[in-house]
């Protein structure tokens, strides 16, 4: 995916820039930086191109975080303690899954974390301990249930996004999800969502680049999620 040199986020135009190696916050180096009020991206030239999307997607979380609800309220390294290990996992499914955002198609199956979830669409209502939801997963099986019926692809895509979440989340459970005041952990979950297919689909922003040499039997390696963005 070539890195565009401007993406909208929430309806602010945000500058990418390329060309500051010595990237720093807190006397700390980082592969990219989010300036909110100054609406800009900079990401290190000295990166490889994978480095570079995913330095993007990760600057893109902060920029929800920050531009539309304004979550946290303690330091930048409270809020950089989720957004480092949900951003690379992201990427991770992104890069090895066609998700279809952009194409506007709806994928069968996503890959996440070596697990291959079969996506199954349905017309009849969706229940999860005794409570109607858009989608419900089923870990044994590895199927991902969602009520479509009435829905668009743009509602579908969304409900997708929804549910990679809450699996990595759960499959995982290294990384905390954000609290909102007067809320639960799913409205966070349905926000990111949100805003990350806002991102993608405004800016025609396609992360895959086919399926991976081990056709998708692969999980992150858990030591890459040391590594530091800001």
């Amino acid at each position: 995916m070539k890195i565009p040199e401007k993406i909208r986020i929430s309806g602010f135009d945000f500058t990418i820039e390329q060309n500051d190696p010595n990237l720093t916050i807190h006397a700390r180096h980082c592969a990219g930086l989010v300036y909110h009020d100054s609406c800009s991206i900079k990401i290190s030239p000295d990166l490889s191109q994978e480095h570079k999307e995913e330095s993007l997607l990760h600057e893109m979380i902060h920029a929800i975080l920050r531009e539309r609800f304004h979550f946290f309220k303690k330091d930048w390294l409270d809020e950089e303690d989720f957004v480092r290990p949900i951003s690379l996992l992201l990427y991770d499914v992104f890069v090895n899954n066609d998700i279809g955002i952009v194409a506007n198609k709806m994928p069968s199956s996503i890959c996440i974390l070596g697990y291959k979830y079969d996506i199954n669409l349905s017309s009849h209502p969706v229940f999860h301990n005794g409570s109607r939801v858009y989608f419900v997963v089923d870990y044994n099986k590895c199927i991902i249930s969602i009520e479509s019926d009435d829905m668009n692809h743009q509602a579908v895509h969304k409900i997708i996004l929804d549910s990679i979440i809450e699996i990595l989340h759960t499959r995982l459970g290294n990384f905390d999800i954000p609290s909102i005041s007067d809320g639960t952990t799913s409205d966070f979950i349905g926000i990111l969502s949100r805003g990350l297919y806002q991102i993608m689909k405004d800016n025609n922003l396609d992360f895959y680049r086919g399926r991976c040499s081990c056709q998708g039997q692969c999980a992150m390696d858990a030591s890459l999620l040391s590594a530091t963005d800001a």
